[in-house]
Order: C-alpha cells, then sequence, then structure tokens
C-alpha cells in the first residue's frame, strides 16, 4: 500500500477519535464530564441531587420548627389545665368533702366486719327491713335498708320508719352504746301504689363528727339513695 495514504488513514482515524473524546467531555462552560446514558452529565445529576436534599432538608428543619412551636403550646395548655384542676378539686371537695381514712384508733365495733355483725344480729327477725346494701370502702360504714311497711306509724323521738327504729337502737345495745353518734338518712318512694322507705345508717363514735366527715357521708348517701331509687324504676 501507498505509505501516503497509511499516513493519512492513520491521521484520520486519530481525528475521529478526537473528535468523539471532544463531543463526550464538552460541556457548556468548557469542563470536562463523562456522558451518561440518558444524554445528561455527571455534574448536571449530582448537582439536582444536592438540589433535592436542600430542600429536603429545609422542608425537614420547618417541619421540625413547626412540632417544636406545637410542643410548647401543649405544655403551656397542660400546665393551665392541672392548675384548673387543682382549682375544681378544691371546689367539689367543699360539697362532697374529702375521703376520710380509717383511724388507727378506732374501736373495733365501727370496723367493718363488727359493723356488718351488729347490723345482721339486730335485724334478726325484722321481716319488713330489707338490706340493700353496706359500704365499706372507706370510713365509716353505712348501710342502706329499705322498710318495705310503713302503714306503722314511726317512734315520735325518730325519724324514718320504726323498724329502722327499733334495729338502730339494738345496735346501740349490742354494739355501740347510748353515746355514739348515730347518722340516719331516709327517704320515702312511692311505686305502683306501694310507699317504700329507704334509709341509710352510720355510727360514728361519741362527739360531734368532723363536719367534712359528715358532708361525705352526706355525698355517699344521696348518690347511693338515687342509685336505689333508679333500681326502683327499671
Amino acid at each position: 500500500m501507498n505509505t501516503r495514504l497509511l499516513l493519512a488513514a492513520a491521521l484520520g482515524a486519530g481525528l475521529t477519535a478526537v473528535g468523539f473524546v471532544a463531543l463526550g467531555d464538552a460541556s457548556d462552560d468548557g469542563s470536562a464530564s463523562t456522558s451518561t446514558a440518558s444524554g445528561g452529565s455527571a455534574s448536571a445529576d449530582k448537582a439536582g441531587r444536592s438540589t433535592r436534599t436542600t430542600r429536603t432538608g429545609a422542608a425537614e428543619d420547618a417541619e421540625c420548627d413547626e412540632l417544636r412551636t406545637r410542643y410548647g403550646e401543649t405544655q403551656k395548655e397542660l400546665a393551665a389545665l392541672h392548675v384548673q384542676r387543682a382549682f375544681l378539686k378544691g371546689q367539689l371537695s367543699r360539697h362532697i368533702g374529702e375521703i376520710a381514712d380509717w383511724p388507727k384508733d378506732l374501736p373495733n365495733a365501727y370496723e367493718p366486719g363488727a359493723f356488718e355483725e351488729a347490723l345482721t344480729a339486730a335485724m334478726a327477725g325484722t321481716e319488713d327491713l330489707e338490706v340493700l346494701g353496706v359500704d365499706c370502702d372507706e370510713y365509716p360504714c353505712v348501710a342502706f335498708l329499705r322498710d318495705h311497711d310503713l302503714d306503722r306509724e314511726p317512734r315520735p323521738d325518730q325519724r324514718g320508719s320504726a323498724a329502722v327504729a327499733d334495729t338502730t337502737d339494738q345496735m346501740k345495745a349490742d354494739a355501740y352504746g347510748e353515746n355514739a353518734r348515730l347518722l340516719n338518712f331516709g327517704r320515702n318512694i312511692s311505686r305502683n301504689g306501694t310507699t317504700y322507705r329507704l334509709s341509710a345508717i352510720t355510727f360514728l363514735p361519741p362527739g360531734a363528727p368532723d363536719p367534712d366527715l359528715k358532708k361525705r357521708v352526706d355525698f355517699r348517701v344521696d348518690g347511693a339513695i338515687e342509685d336505689f331509687t333508679t333500681e326502683l324504676d327499671d
């Protein structure tokens, strides 16, 4: 082959190769980059990822700031609710009293087991008086009774039915003594032509009862008698 032709061919191949490299490496700003399969450059792809990452980071920061703000506001609201709860609890205790602890030096007769035994013994042979329940969940124990026979006249010196008066007298004689403090509550309920007497009784050691304790007993009795009245309506 002619030597000039060989040199020309070699020179042409080299120029072609240089041209391809130049096309592949040239970028808009003259910097070199490698072609990608999609026709874009690696630097452009990195720039896009960097922009997306920046936008995502900024969004996360904004969300965190919002959460911090909401958390702070919630904490303030919670603190306000605690104050309101304390205030309402104080107001409520004025009306319903505080739950009383069982006194450490309480005579045995006022303990739950002894109270129920005294009540059962005093009601022996009583046909018209029914025990609806005994509440000893807190001090003092309270017995709830229902009298089915209100045709008898109650004793003139006692409130409520004669059957309840007989029962409390017997409990005093058997267990509590004449100086024990009796709290006696009652309500007459008429249903279907029949009148019932719902009563609540409790005994306290001699002496004037604590006003807060009396208030608490009143609250317990009112709620229970209301419940028993509702049961009669069902």
